[in-house]
């Protein structure tokens, strides 16, 4: 009997073990090369440049025959367009979440170079001023690797958002192409 109830003990431990760790923060990476459309991530921009549209191309690509492609008119001299995905854990919450892609530049010039953005946190950013400026669009030639990283601490219902885009700032139009994404979330 004695050896019975300590099989029940060990087995209650190690399933409250696991379900502990099923209720921390989940940890895990997901790519995104477009080959299939936008997949998880939605299109959005601020509503300021009416020429704002987010698709996919095969003008330009990384890896495959895909990429995603950002176009804004720029005649406002202003706005922002970007994606958006979510990322689950557990609610409540701290997770890592790092963020790369790839941006193609034809050219590496001191004028026309627009923000390169990123926003990782709780809600989803609805304007210029949510992200986070992590670089500029024409200072190479080809394609280049940005990164992000951010904490965040997770919502009530269990989803934070991860984000990355580009704003005008110069009046010219451009068409912006995206491609080898990769999010890793990590509990902290």
């Amino acid at each position: 009997m004695k050896t019975m109830k300590r099989i029940l003990l060990v087995l209650a431990a190690s399933t409250a073990a696991v379900l502990a760790l099923g209720a921390s923060a989940q940890a895990g990476t997901v790519t995104e090369g477009f080959e299939n459309g936008l997949g998880n991530w939605v299109p959005a921009d601020d509503g300021i440049d009416p020429d704002a549209a987010i698709t996919t191309s095969t003008d330009k690509a990384y890896e495959g025959a895909y990429s995603l492609a950002i176009h804004l008119g720029g005649m406002q001299d202003d706005g922002t367009a970007w994606v958006s995905a979510p990322v689950s854990a557990a609610p409540g919450s701290t997770v890592r979440v790092d963020l790369s892609f790839q941006l193609w530049s034809d050219e590496d010039s001191w004028a026309n170079g627009w923000p390169v953005v990123a926003h990782a946190g709780v809600t989803a950013p609805a304007a210029e001023e949510d992200f986070t400026i992590i670089g500029r669009t024409e200072k190479w030639v080809g394609w280049k690797e940005f990164a992000y990283t951010a904490d965040v601490t997770v919502g009530a219902d269990g989803t934070a958002w991860v984000s990355f885009g580009t704003s005008v700032t110069w009046e010219t139009p451009k068409t912006l192409h995206f491609d080898a994404v990769t999010v890793t979330t990590t509990g902290l």
